[in-house]
């Protein structure tokens, strides 16, 4: 097996994930991640992960990148709106949840995804509103 292989660092971060075992997952996606730095999916699922694991800011440069590397990765678009979501930054959470939806097609799992996002901003600002 050659050290320099992502992939059994990406299965080891996905097993760790689906053990809920957030800080594995992240140690394990971020190894596949420093083994070939420019693959969107690496970045989108270490992103994710890091904001499961309430780490939000740092998820947040690896969504980005993700979105750079592959701008029609509409998963990772909706990811980052979870990310900017959990952070309370309110206005770009919709903007990218907006964005998934206008990309998507009406029904489809990202499409209901970032509509019931947009429906938990809009609550969560009301309440903070008052």
């Amino acid at each position: 097996m050659s050290p320099d292989n992502w992939r059994p660092y990406f299965l080891l971060g996905e097993l760790y994930a689906k053990r809920g075992m957030g800080d594995a997952a992240v140690d394990a996606y971020a190894a596949a991640v420093e083994r070939d730095s420019e693959n969107p999916d690496l970045r989108n699922d270490l992103g994710l992960t890091l904001v499961r694991t309430e780490r939000p800011g740092e998820g947040e440069s690896h969504l980005l990148k993700a979105i750079r590397l592959a701008p029609d990765m509409i998963e990772a678009v909706l990811n980052l709106a979870f990310c900017y979501a959990t952070q309370e930054k309110w206005k770009p959470a919709k903007e990218q949840a907006n964005l998934v939806i206008q990309k998507t097609e009406a029904g489809s799992d990202l499409h209901e995804k970032a509509k019931r996002l947009l429906v938990s901003i809009a609550n969560a600002e009301s309440v903070n509103s008052k």
